[in-house]
């Protein structure tokens, strides 16, 4: 992964520290109350950079003109290693074995199959730093049996395998789309 963005230039205690893209960057760098420090070379980090994310956690990434390489978090006293900056919320067995769960597990509600519904159901929900699945809520669907019947079935769901931030499991939102479809 490659920065997104430059650092063209960095002001601190009336000091430029970032100048024409080189130089030395210490702060919040977009008001987060993530502190990061590290080199910059031609607008991106370059070396070592170290995050502090609060008193629990700290991070160092090893990056080489803006392309991310690898980092390390210690967290709650363990050193954790990671290739991804953030990391998905993912289903056991991904896309093939959510695929399995959803057509094993949905039942096409008989009044909608009756008058002929079909639609995309849109299901938004968490998935906790232990894989467990809240706040499910529709965001699309036009029939109200479906929306049910997708709530329903995102309930059922096994948990999932958390999301990562540096490493760390974190509190994640997904959106997945569920297909109700008829076969006519």
């Amino acid at each position: 992964m490659t920065d997104s963005f430059k650092i063209v230039s960095y002001w601190a205690g009336g000091h430029e520290l970032v100048k024409d893209g080189f130089g030395f960057y210490d702060g919040d760098l977009f008001d987060t109350g993530l502190f990061e420090k590290g080199k910059v070379v031609g607008g991106y980090r370059d070396s070592v950079w170290y995050i502090n994310a609060g008193d629990s956690v700290l991070s160092r990434e090893w990056y080489e003109k803006g392309q991310f390489l690898r980092g390390e978090s210690t967290y709650k006293d363990e050193l954790i290693k990671y290739d991804e900056i953030v990391e998905q919320a993912v289903f056991p067995g991904e896309i093939k074995g959510m695929m399995r769960f959803l057509q094993k597990n949905i039942k096409y509600p008989p009044e909608a199959r009756q008058a002929g519904m079909q639609d995309r159901v849109f299901v938004k929900f968490e998935v906790d730093a232990q894989g467990k699945i809240s706040a499910i809520r529709v965001i699309k669907g036009r029939y109200e049996s479906l929306n049910k019947e997708a709530i329903r079935v995102v309930r059922s769901s096994p948990k999932w395998i958390p999301g990562k931030l540096r490493g760390i499991p974190v509190k994640s939102d997904f959106v997945l789309p569920i297909n109700f479809k008829l076969d006519l």
